[in-house]
């Protein structure tokens, strides 16, 4: 994805901004010169006739006449009243779906474009006010934690780490900060789709990136801002009704817990303003990714406890996960253009699935794979946590490596099976000319199901396998 986009100016996008070639170095140098339709704003509000259903309106489908009578000696030509209704029912619903939608997304345009578009001669007089070498560094490093890439390679850590108590699996903040990221991503990516809105022009801003493919992405919302804020905003809420209403800490303990509070409000306060210094994004664009992040950790948390109930459920768990897997990405937008959103969408919900999926398979097993918690009381002594280090290193090290060598075979080895049994290969337009997602290629399939395996190899697979044969389980 993100290959082969039709090239717009952003001419529009910065309109009464002086058009000055900035002097401050760029921090990546993979940036290209943003001619890619994410980056350039379309002049029009409304979009074309063929995306909207206008092209109906001069002969709409209720404006339906009977067939004349038929004159020939053979007699009456009787009329297909009950086809024609059903037809002419059917076609005009769609019509109807389509240009609600259509009309829903000129409004929202309507009224997002204008503000993004004046807010440049402010984005850059901000950035130029606040330039120097370490605020560039600091913000354009900082933003690469509230990617997706890092928190794939954190995750893991968080179940190898973890302990269980009696058998009992207590994974719930690891699998909750998997599912509000999964939705994190889904949901700014289908909004970045479907509204088509654009990031700042450059220049007048300089932007900066460690990433080579963001800029591909539309603006609005901020996926960083939606995911760091989530974050933080779930983290501190497990921790006030999970963890701290319980705790005996000493006072050394309290201020480690209070240290943290405060790492996890400054994350989700400095990695939406960096996108803003950065030049990646509007202050609009933050705003709605924060507004995103917010809600979805406020309604995580507030259906937590049901949804750990439901997944001890029987093989309804499984089948509900997999259709919801394949739903989400069958009602994904086609964008205008070529974008990421959707690798990352496919990747993230495949996540999801076969995490779930082997914790559902924990459960029926009744396997206890975790190490006992040292940290779980007060009386824990130093030679359990020497322990407890030596196991959960050993875990860690071991676990990484092996879910780092299925993502590189695994992609590989599925995209040869699904092309071999006949998988259609990726194609970025449709006859008619206009973008189609790639939903059903031999790419898609291969990271739907690389992440799949991914997911499920950290929550069952390594620790069911790789632990009891190392003897690093319970």
């Amino acid at each position: 994805m993100g290959k082969g986009g039709k090239k717009l100016t952003d001419d529009d996008c910065s309109s009464g901004v002086q058009q000055s070639t900035p002097t401050r170095a760029k921090t990546s140098t993979s940036a290209p010169s943003y001619t890619h339709i994410a980056s350039a704003a379309e002049s029009p509000l409304t979009l074309q006739p063929s995306d909207t259903g206008t092209n109906h309106q001069h002969q709409p489908p209720h404006c339906w006449h009977p067939p004349a009578k038929s004159n020939s000696s053979s007699g009456k030509r009787p009329w297909p009243w009950p086809a024609s209704y059903k037809k002419r029912s059917s076609v005009s619903s769609s019509v109807n779906r389509s240009s609600t939608s259509a009309g829903l997304k000129r409004a929202v345009r309507a009224y997002l474009l204008p503000r993004i578009r004046a807010e440049t001669p402010y984005l850059v007089r901000l950035q130029t006010a606040h330039a120097c070498p370490f605020n560039d560094f600091f913000f354009t490093y900082i933003g690469a934690f509230g990617t997706h890439s890092a928190y794939m390679v954190l995750l893991p850590l968080i179940f190898f780490a973890d302990a269980d108590v009696g058998g009992v699996n207590r994974h719930h903040y690891g699998r909750g900060l998997v599912i509000i990221l999964a939705l994190g991503v889904y949901i700014t990516g289908l909004l970045k789709d479907w509204l088509c809105l654009p990031r700042p022009p450059s220049p007048p801003l300089v932007r900066l990136s460690a990433s080579s493919s963001a800029h591909l992405e539309y603006g609005f919302p901020s996926t960083h801002a939606a995911n760091a804020v989530s974050v933080s905003l779930y983290s501190l809420a497990y921790l006030l009704v999970y963890v701290w209403p319980s705790a005996q800490w000493t006072v050394a303990q309290w201020l480690v817990q209070c240290a943290g509070t405060l790492v996890l409000v400054g994350y989700g306060v400095l990695v939406p303003l960096s996108r803003i210094y950065t030049g990646m994004h509007s202050l609009t664009d933050v705003v709605g990714g924060c507004v995103c992040g917010a809600a979805i950790a406020a309604a995580y948390m507030a259906v937590l406890d049901p949804f750990e109930a439901w997944l001890d459920g029987g093989v309804v768990v499984p089948a509900t996960l997999i259709l919801a897997t394949v739903l989400s990405l069958l009602i994904y937008p086609d964008p205008r253009d070529a974008c990421p959103c959707y690798d990352d969408a496919v990747s993230f919900n495949a996540v999801v699935c076969g995490l779930l999926l082997g914790d559902w398979g924990v459960r029926v097993l009744g396997h206890s794979y975790l190490t006992p918690a040292p940290f779980a009381g007060s009386d824990a002594s130093c030679g359990s946590w020497r322990e407890w280090s030596r196991v959960a290193g050993l875990r860690m090290a071991l676990g990484v490596a092996a879910v780092v060598a299925w993502k590189a075979v695994s992609k590989p080895v599925f995209k040869v099976l699904f092309k071999t049994c006949g998988a259609p290969p990726e194609s970025l337009q449709s006859p008619d000319g206009k973008f189609k997602l790639p939903r059903y290629t031999a790419d898609t399939l291969a990271r739907l199901c690389s992440y799949t395996g991914l997911a499920f190899c950290v929550s069952l697979g390594v620790p069911l396998l790789l632990f009891k044969a190392t003897d690093l389980h319970h």
